[in-house]
Parts: structure tokens; sequence; C-alpha cells
């Protein structure tokens, strides 16, 4: 009984995707000065905000494509039935409630960054995900997982800047690639996408 009322929200929250998260934030706090600094329960608190957030992104992801899903993806957990739209969009907003509250609990620059993060999430899945914008709204999204862990140092963070960028990049080429892999006549410029995105 628990297993089938769980296994349609892991497929809903992307399990897989979701376990490559909570590395962002610990990255950026490294690449901020954390390395050298006594360890934070902070850290894990900025882990669990971009889980959140994360999490949120993705359902609000399914909820904008739900009637495209119903025709051409039935079997997932929202046009299916097994998980209602009403109470798939509470919980992203408690997710991203929950988010926002422990983000301002760290203090105002992880805030700040987190509510960029959400409106990057929520202009990526409501308005640019199918325009020429949609790969750079999800490259920033990432960027900006890996500058929460970097908003809890008190420190200069030129590096995990860097890093946001890069990260921003290569999330944003792949998506490009991604895009257009099921294309025939893909365009020219793909080519090169992926040497791009590892050098990134």
């Amino acid at each position: 009984m628990i297993q089938r009322e769980t296994a349609p929200w892991l497929r809903l929250l992307r399990l897989p995707n979701l376990l490559t998260v909570p590395g962002d934030p610990l990255a950026g706090w490294l690449l901020a000065g954390g390395a050298g600094a006594v360890w934070s329960w902070h850290v894990p608190v900025a882990m669990g905000i971009s889980l959140l957030l994360y999490g949120a992104g993705l359902i609000m992801n399914d909820l904008v494509d739900l009637r495209v899903d119903r025709e051409e993806r039935p079997d997932r957990p929202l046009p299916s039935g097994r998980i209602a739209p009403a109470r798939a969009g509470a919980v992203a907003l408690v997710a991203i409630l929950a988010g926002l509250l422990a983000a301002g609990w760290l203090g105002v620059p992880v805030l700040l960054v987190a509510l960029v993060l959400v409106v990057s999430l929520s202009a990526y899945n409501r308005y640019l995900k199918r325009t020429r914008f949609g790969p750079v709204a999800m490259g920033l999204c990432r960027g900006l997982s890996l500058l929460l862990g970097a908003a809890v140092v008190d420190a200069p963070a030129s590096a995990a800047l860097a890093a946001a960028l890069g990260l921003a990049l290569y999330i944003g080429a792949v998506s490009v690639v991604a895009r257009h892999e099921v294309s025939r006549e893909p365009p020219a410029f793909l080519f090169w996408a992926p040497a791009a995105a590892v050098l990134a």
C-alpha cells in the first residue's frame, strides 16, 4: 500500500535527478571558502532548500504540461490520475514556502538567491520552456542552486560565481542538445554543442 502511494511521487519528482541537486549548494559553500571553515548546520539546510525548490520546479513542469501529457504521455502520475493535480500543486506551493522560510532563517543573502531561483523556476515552466531562452533559464536555475551554498559564507565568492556560471553554461548546452536529439535535421551548431558543454 505504501509503495503504491509513494511510487507515483518518486516518479513525479524524478528521484535519480533529484539526487544530483544537493551537491550544488555543497559545491558553492566549498568554493566560497567553506573548505577552510568549520562545518556548519547551515550547509545541510541550504542543501535541503535546493531540494525543496527543485522538487517544486519539477511538479510545476508537469502541471504546465498536463494537457499535452494527457494525450502523449498518459501513464505519467498526473494525467493517469495517480496524483491529483490540485494535490501536486499544493505540495509544490508548500515546498516553495518551506524553502523560502528556511532561506530567510539562514539570512538575507540566502533568501535573495532563493527568491531569484523561485522566479527563474516559475518563468522557465510558465513562459520560457519552449522558447529559445528555455536552456538559458534551465542553466540559470542550476547555477543559482550552487549559489545557495555560496551565500551561506560571509566571504568573497568569486570562485563560486565562476563555478555557477560554468554550471549554467554546461546545463544550458546540454539542454540545447537534448531539445534537438530526436530532430531529423538538427541545427549545424549542435555538432559543437557537446564539446562546448564539456568545456563549460
